[in-house]
């Protein structure tokens, strides 16, 4: 009969990787918004990361009582029933070993695959902002092209619009900033929603 204590660690390592299998899903599935930074992918990955250390250590332990059952073998020979017991244990820590390995390789793959989406959330967030303003850039080209003939009265209009476009482009762009600074201090906490 194998020890309540190898038996609380083997049950304790099997939920921990049961619970962790869908955090690595989690991560490697996780939607990126833009504006939202890599806050959620780092957290959750710290999480996983704390969970698969957990169960490393988890296992070095039942790596060391196993080692003391296999002791214990060698210097009496043991019945039928407390071999296939021993047995059973040694199956069981060596597939709990196989899942630790593969969560490991599924974890990375899903750090590698969340930090691609969030890069490509960035680019498409950059490609968006640079659009609105290279478009605003293109039609200032053509009204430049247009005003070699104008009077200083119709430039000095055509100026005036122009700084106003800009002058609602940064106010546009500052509205979108302050609305994701004051979404990330009420999803911090840091100041109470007004």
């Amino acid at each position: 009969m194998i020890s309540p204590g190898l038996q609380t660690r083997i049950n304790s390592l099997s939920t921990t990787h049961k619970q962790t299998t869908p955090l690595i899903q989690r991560l490697q599935n996780l939607p990126v918004t833009s504006g939202s930074g890599d806050d959620a992918r780092l957290e959750l990955g710290a999480e996983i990361h704390l969970r698969l250390k957990e169960m490393e250590e988890q296992m070095e332990l039942l790596r060391v009582e196993l080692e003391q059952l296999e002791t214990t073998r060698n210097r009496k020979r043991e019945s039928g029933a407390r071999e296939a017991e021993r047995e059973r244990v040694v199956v069981v820590i060596g597939k709990l070993e196989e899942d630790l390995k593969s969560a490991r390789i599924q974890f990375r793959k899903a750090q590698l695959q969340a930090k691609r989406n969030a890069e490509a959330a960035r680019r498409k967030e950059r490609q968006l902002l640079f659009a609105g303003v290279e478009g605003g850039e293109g039609t200032e080209h053509i009204r430049r092209k247009g005003r070699a003939g104008l009077t200083h009265d119709a430039l000095v209009a055509s100026a005036s619009e122009d700084v106003t476009a800009a002058l609602r482009r940064t106010h546009q762009l500052m509205q979108t900033e302050l609305s994701r600074s004051q979404f990330a201090q009420d999803t911090l906490g840091l100041i109470p929603p007004s």
